[in-house]
């Protein structure tokens, strides 16, 4: 992390035993979803490759965060070709399975952990963590949940830090009912662990949620129903603001939406 992007946290005071934290420079990441390569759509993959390569080309952007259903279904070649594209960043990117990488007609797949290896991650810098989490279904159930025993390692993951930082988090579902069977609890689960923000892809448009007081933003897929150019969302988090920006290759990024974050 280079020190233009991130500052050492400044502690304003103590109060009630909680830790007031100010952040006085910015962040930014990219965050591509639902890109759903195949070798039916060859545009899938080019367009994945444009968005690194544009990535790439800038200087501002610190980490990339992929939020799920990288490819239609799990074969080997599309989950390859994927791995093959997002390897050729030059900065770190976290990914996560979504439901297409994670089962094939109805059965559990695990070539999605065969070609990157983890389905969750936990990084901190100097000023937040970004964790995230694959959900799935356990026997006879219709919904995916967040299972207990990935729950627990992320605790114990968390446990290791000498402070706790606000957290930035990815899933590929929404947390919502009909997408997530243990969703009160999960999203309880992330208040403890002081969750700023919680990202998402899944229904390939922009949308907001409060997770009971959690902000979420569900994300845009790679290309939408009848577009040819690729696009991916760039967030900025600056002086307690994210702001989230559209960015079709080739073209300056939109403003979407901007909103104030807690960091208390």
């Amino acid at each position: 992390m280079s020190g233009k992007h991130f500052a050492i946290v400044t502690i304003l005071c103590l109060l009630g035993g909680g830790m007031l934290v100010s952040p006085s420079e910015r962040v930014c990441f990219a965050l591509i979803s639902d890109m759903h390569i195949q070798p039916e759509d060859p545009l899938a993959l080019v367009g994945l490759n444009a968005c690194v390569e544009q990535i790439n080309k800038s200087d501002s952007v610190d980490y990339v965060f992929v939020a799920g259903d990288l490819v239609q279904q799990p074969d080997n070649i599309s989950m390859w070709q994927c791995k093959e594209a997002l390897d050729r960043l030059d900065i770190p990117y976290f990914v996560i399975a979504g439901n297409h990488d994670r089962s094939y007609k109805g059965k559990a797949d695990t070539t999605f952990q065969h070609v990157f290896q983890h389905d969750t991650f936990c990084y901190s810098d100097s000023l937040l963590t970004y964790m995230g989490f694959s959900m799935y279904r356990q026997p006879g159930d219709a919904l995916p949940c967040l299972l207990d025993e990935t729950r627990a390692k992320l605790d114990s993951t968390l446990m290791e830090q000498p402070n706790r930082k606000p957290m930035i988090v990815l899933t590929h579902e929404p947390l919502v009912e009909g997408d997530c069977a243990n969703v009160h609890s999960v999203i309880g689960w992330l208040s403890e662990h002081r969750a700023l923000l919680v990202l998402s892809g899944h229904y390939h448009r922009y949308m907001v949620y409060d997770y009971e007081g959690i902000p979420g933003i569900v994300n845009r897929a790679l290309r939408r129903t009848n577009e040819e150019t690729a696009a991916y969302t760039q967030y900025v988090i600056n002086e307690g603001v994210v702001y989230i920006y559209e960015c079709y290759v080739g073209r300056q990024p939109e403003l979407w939406l901007s909103l104030p974050l807690n960091f208390n």
